[in-house]
């Protein structure tokens, strides 16, 4: 178990791919958890007001020079909006497609996400050195945690930058 777990999510798999050949790929990357993001997860199961959870949560990557405890929506900063660039949804009520696999590892309790890819089409984007995650499509959402990549992704027309990530209240093995 890792002592200086920071949040919910970690970044199980990470691979860019181009031209059908792993051009980098990484292991086991570490979200922060915001501010934001705390509030959030604590008011929708302690004070939900029935709009909460939302049908999705979103993935998106953005170009923040660091990231910190007390960013919001509103510090992002970098976030591609051309060349098939487009937030990733997870669905928070199935296990379809874009949806997650809960399991249970003595006494471990995680949700585990099928892959989600982002692709470039029509030109490149990046670098975008981190992924966040978010409760709406646009900016009027809560941001709640992010993560640091270990190589900024730089996508060229026709790559795909494809994750699998663990959310947790402690750090999975």
């Amino acid at each position: 178990m890792n002592n200086n777990w920071h949040g919910i999510m970690k970044i199980t798999e990470a691979k860019q791919i181009r031209n059908g050949i792993v051009i980098w790929e990484a292991k086991n990357m570490y979200n922060l958890l915001h501010s934001d993001g705390e509030d959030y997860i604590l008011k929708t199961l302690f004070y939900n007001d029935g709009t909460s959870p939302p049908t999705s949560y979103y993935l998106g990557l953005d170009a923040r020079g660091t990231i910190a405890y007390a960013d919001t929506m509103a510090s992002i900063t970098g976030e591609p909006s051309t060349n098939g660039y487009s937030r990733q949804p997870l669905n928070s009520s199935s296990t379809g497609s874009t949806g997650w696999t809960i399991t249970s590892e003595t006494s471990l309790h995680k949700a585990l996400s099928n892959v989600v890819s982002f692709s470039a089409s029509g030109g490149g984007y990046g670098p975008c050195p981190n992924l966040f995650l978010t409760n709406k499509s646009d900016n009027t959402g809560k941001l709640i945690s992010s993560v640091v990549l270990s190589t900024p992704a730089t996508l060229a027309s026709g790559d795909t930058l494809s994750l699998r990530m663990t959310l947790s209240l402690k750090d999975c093995p």
